[in-house]
């Protein structure tokens, strides 16, 4: 109302906190536009007993935010994050299947039934950063793993298990 005690077409003593069954009933007695929920900048939705879930936007930025100790649990077969304009992809995961992770639009990594491909160059952008491989484990080259450097516990190895030669080259 003009004075701001009572939303018009609401009981005078209805609170925030409804109950679903309170505002479906108020969607089916057409109190509440089905088809909208009008709310402003910082105005949020919250669920839960301590209203551990909201959901609102900030003016700038558009939140979910899940403030209990619990987490936060999106169940879906498939899952696409996309950017604003919809016109290209984030994320992308899908069930039983392999997740993705994009950068302009082009895949850089995914996992597959058997680890991960990375589309591009890994950096390391700290000092002193390694690449650890654990005893018996191998970085192997080549289409058919010709070339495999690898430690077995006891000794170091640099083995050529293709055709051709191992050339080590030097100025």
């Amino acid at each position: 109302s003009v004075d701001g005690t009572k939303l018009d077409g609401i009981e005078s003593n209805a609170t925030a906190d409804q109950t679903a069954s309170e505002i479906i009933a108020l969607v089916a007695d057409q109190t509440i536009a089905p088809s909208t929920i009008d709310m402003e900048d910082n105005e949020k939705i919250k669920l839960g007993t301590g209203d551990d879930l909201e959901l609102f936007h900030s003016g700038a930025d558009s939140f979910i935010s899940d403030t209990g100790s619990g987490n936060l649990f999106i169940t879906t077969g498939g899952l696409r994050i996309r950017n604003a304009a919809n016109n290209e992809n984030l994320i992308q995961a899908d069930e039983n299947g392999a997740a993705r992770l994009y950068y302009d639009d082009s895949k850089k990594l995914e996992t597959t039934a058997s680890g991960a491909v990375i589309t591009g160059k890994l950096a390391f952008n700290n000092t002193g950063t390694n690449l650890h491989f654990a005893d018996d484990q191998k970085a192997a080259f080549g289409t058919g793993q010709d070339l495999q450097i690898f430690h077995d516990g006891s000794n170091s190895f640099i083995k050529e298990a293709g055709t051709g030669a191992l050339a080590i080259l030097t100025n």
